[in-house]
């Protein structure tokens, strides 16, 4: 649960909280669009005053091919968001929506954000200066949806890498 204390803007991430089964599609270097199962797992962590969230995506043979967490919280102070994702295959952070990329940006059932290209095995399938923007979108109860776009001329023209589309699962 949210602590009743804790900044009020981290609302905006707790859709995230929960079980998703997830459907990802991947464009590869091939410009040929894979479709991995994944799932994504939102938690309150910290007293309440953060999120949590961890994706896993599976790879063709069921082995696991991405896998990482996202630590969301709110500075009241600076009034900016503080996000990070944690790539547990590679062991390195990332940024997201730093301040300098335009932070982070809520309006009405979207939320969009930018980071750099990531370091490990995942960026290297990118040009260096490689700028990203993700968006969140479609939120709802029962679902949600993610895109992430890529640009290499600076933010001038965005393609599309990875879409995910998740869902609650069925309950018994």
């Amino acid at each position: 649960m949210p602590n009743a204390n804790a900044p009020r803007e981290l609302v905006a991430f707790d859709f995230l909280v929960g079980a998703w089964e997830c459907e990802s599609h991947v464009r590869g270097p091939d410009d040929v669009v894979r479709t991995r199962a994944a799932t994504w797992v939102g938690r309150y962590i910290l007293d309440g005053y953060a999120i949590c969230d961890e994706f896993r995506q599976l790879g063709p043979a069921g082995e696991v091919a991405m896998l990482g967490q996202t630590y969301r919280l709110f500075n009241t102070d600076s009034k900016t968001w503080v996000m990070k994702w944690l790539d547990a295959l590679d062991a390195t952070w990332l940024d997201l929506g730093p301040e300098d990329l335009g932070g982070v940006s809520v309006r009405e059932g979207t939320i969009t954000f930018r980071h750099r290209r990531p370091r490990g095995r995942a960026g290297r399938l990118f040009p260096l200066h490689s700028v990203f923007r993700n968006t969140f979108f479609d939120i709802a109860e029962a679902g949600f949806r993610w895109r992430s776009e890529l640009s290499t001329d600076n933010g001038e023209t965005w393609a599309e890498v990875q879409t995910i589309e998740a869902r609650r699962p069925a309950t018994p």
